[in-house]
């Protein structure tokens, strides 16, 4: 890799806002939501189920069912998204994002929708 296309990477990582993270590195996230209007919801009320994937097809769940949290803390009102080391070995990540969020228009009360697969502005190296 010459000098030059090393500048060019660098300026859209920064352009970008892509976080590079050492695939031995423990790194956590914060997780926001908001509603349809772009107002901040309460972390601690929403039931999701989000898959991250590396380009080697290395999955890794971060969710709250109502009960249990996998893989998330919530402190202080924040959600955090916690990834251990090791669990993903190269590539930018994507992730399929799912939600239950109550909604009485339904049959069973709840709406459940999630996102298309999409990348996300991690790259682990």
């Amino acid at each position: 890799m010459q000098s030059e296309d090393i500048t060019f990477l660098l300026e859209n990582l920064l352009k970008y806002n892509i976080m590079k993270i050492n695939h031995t590195d423990d790194f956590k996230i914060r997780l926001n939501f908001v509603d349809l209007r772009g107002e901040p919801l309460d972390p601690s009320q929403i039931k999701f189920k989000f898959i991250y994937q590396d380009c080697e097809g290395n999955t890794y769940e971060v969710s709250y069912n109502g009960v249990d949290r996998v893989n998330n803390i919530l402190k202080d009102g924040v959600l955090y998204a916690i990834f251990n080391s090791g669990i993903f070995v190269r590539g930018q990540l994507s992730v399929v994002r799912n939600y239950q969020m109550p909604d009485e228009d339904f049959q069973d009360g709840i709406w459940n929708f999630s996102s298309p697969r999409e990348l996300i502005d991690i790259i682990i190296v």
